[in-house]
């Protein structure tokens, strides 16, 4: 490419540099040569440094790729990652629902079994109250039949 480049500016110059020294007869020879030789050597410098100018390129060009395929190497190794940390994510949320579904059913039972036993302590309340009562009232009434039968004692 650059070479080409090179040669079609090394044909029109050589073009006009025919026209030139034609036009100018005053020339010689020699002088052509030297003119000519001299503007070869130009021209060949000029294609040695496109030529490496290309080279750099190339080397750029190869450094990039390079780059690219290193930085898709680590985002393929960031992704993994990635998917691997979501996963143990998933995991860890079903392990912590079971656990917090056992906790709630425990709850529920735990709740359900105080519910009865509240009911139970009430019941065992009225229940004790009402023994209570009657335990009072036999008191009172062995009272009675303790002073009926003092009194008797004493009488006698």
């Amino acid at each position: 490419m650059a070479a080409e480049r090179a040669r079609t500016e090394f044909g029109s110059n050589m073009d006009m540099r025919r026209h030139s020294l034609a036009s100018d007869a005053s020339m010689t020879t020699q002088e052509n040569c030297k003119a000519l030789e001299q503007q070869l050597q130009k021209y060949e410098g000029d294609i040695r440094k496109h030529i490496s100018i290309e080279h750099q390129l190339q080397l750029f060009a190869e450094d990039l790729k390079r780059q690219v395929s290193q930085l898709e190497k680590e985002k393929d190794a960031l992704e993994l990652a990635k998917d691997q940390q979501c996963e143990e994510l998933r995991k860890d949320k079903l392990t912590l629902r079971e656990f917090l579904d056992v906790k709630e059913k425990t709850l529920e039972e735990n709740t359900a079994r105080i519910q009865k036993l509240e009911q139970h302590l009430a019941e065992s309340k009225v229940q004790m109250a009402s023994q209570k009562q009657k335990y009072e009232r036999q008191i009172v009434e062995l009272s009675k039949r303790l002073d009926v039968a003092k009194a008797a004692l004493e009488v006698r």
